[in-house]
């Protein structure tokens, strides 16, 4: 796993890359050492996969966040994390998932694209209703079932 970091006053702004597996515990341990304020913002884009034993580390990551008093927030979440966040209840804090790559399909050209959706879209019932086909502007559509798919962010 690579981790990225940058820095503000108030915030860390944390990227990850690579999978979530048995080799992951040693590099989360050592971010963890390293926050030192109270917010911070997860870009989880190209998380891609997630095993069991890598599920068990980032929720120990996250409970330690939690017991530091750290406010966690997700962006660009996989849809690798999303589902993770389905199967897992403690995998992220409630209401901390800020955007998420929801998987869609062209329903003309058959063009698979996944769309970056906001927050304030996660509700709606059709979360990609602003989003074209880059080949044919037709509409996208979700490739899986939006409802079981955003679960856990709409709970």
């Amino acid at each position: 796993m690579k981790i990225s970091i940058s820095r503000s006053a108030q915030e860390l702004a944390i990227s990850l890359r690579g999978d979530l597996n048995e080799s992951c515990e040693d590099a989360l341990q050592d971010l963890l050492s390293k926050i030192e304020v109270p917010s911070l913002v997860i870009d989880v884009e190209r998380v891609e996969l997630i095993n069991s034993l890598g599920a068990r580390y980032w929720i120990n990551f996250v409970q330690n966040l939690a017991k530091n008093s750290v406010r966690v927030r997700f962006s660009r979440c996989s849809p690798a994390f999303i589902d993770s966040c389905n199967t897992y209840p403690k995998f992220a804090p409630k209401n901390s998932i800020e955007s998420l790559f929801l998987p869609a399909a062209c329903p003309s050209c058959g063009d698979v694209d996944p769309q970056l959706v906001a927050k304030d879209m996660f509700s709606s019932d059709n979360p990609l209703e602003s989003c074209r086909c880059q080949k044919c502007s037709k509409a996208l559509l979700p490739s899986l079932d939006v409802e079981e798919f955003l679960q856990s962010v709409r709970a």
